[in-house]
């Protein structure tokens, strides 16, 4: 439910849905699908800038960890741990941690969980003006995303596109006109093959 109300745009129902999976963990002891949810709990948490939100849902997937040990806890640990680093502006510790969960999770096949690492990634590289990394990574998710389904995460990515457009315009002269077409193109929100029947 929290999920519905957050891609509703009803912030205030999705934190009363993710507060009530944090809430009512410790009566369920559950330490497998629950992790998914404070994943999504977790991205919420940033987004809405309440950090001791996030350090709750932090505490029981550490827990987890600690019973379970398990490679998709630990990723979710590293996704956590992650997303908090980039709440409190440590970028570069935010990449660390990310990347560890990304080197968890992508051999398990969980696509949609990857796309949000792949984001927050996003968000670290344009941070640290890394536009080039930020937006080779960008194109990748987008097109995972678009390719899923998921709108509301294509929308999201959409806007990064927009802001990584903007940083590049300061940079123009590093990137060659057809990057810049690429970009532009992106950003209007086509794959990567509508892209390439445009351009070739």
């Amino acid at each position: 439910m929290a999920k519905i109300y957050e891609l509703k745009e009803n912030p205030e129902r999705a934190r009363e849905w993710y507060c009530r999976i944090i809430d009512e963990w410790p009566q369920t002891g559950e330490k497998h699908d629950v992790l998914l949810s404070l994943m999504d709990a977790a991205m919420f948490f940033r987004e809405q800038e309440d950090a001791v939100s996030l350090n709750k849902c932090l505490k029981i997937i550490s827990f987890i960890c600690k019973e379970t040990g398990n490679t998709e806890a630990l990723g979710c640990m590293a996704y956590g741990l992650g997303l908090d680093a980039l709440l409190k502006g440590e970028h570069l510790i935010a990449i660390a941690r990310l990347t560890e969960a990304k080197v968890y999770l992508e051999p398990l096949k969980i696509p949609y969980q990857v796309i949000l690492i792949g984001y927050h990634l996003v968000i670290c590289y344009l941070s640290l003006d890394e536009i080039e990394k930020g937006q080779q990574t960008l194109l990748t998710i987008h097109s995972k995303a678009k390719k899923m389904g998921l709108s509301p995460m294509v929308t999201k990515l959409s806007k990064l596109v927009k802001k990584s457009a903007l940083q590049t315009q300061s940079i123009k002269d590093t990137l060659t006109s057809r990057q810049l077409d690429v970009l532009q193109l992106l950003s209007s929100g086509l794959s990567n093959k509508e892209i390439a029947e445009r351009l070739f």
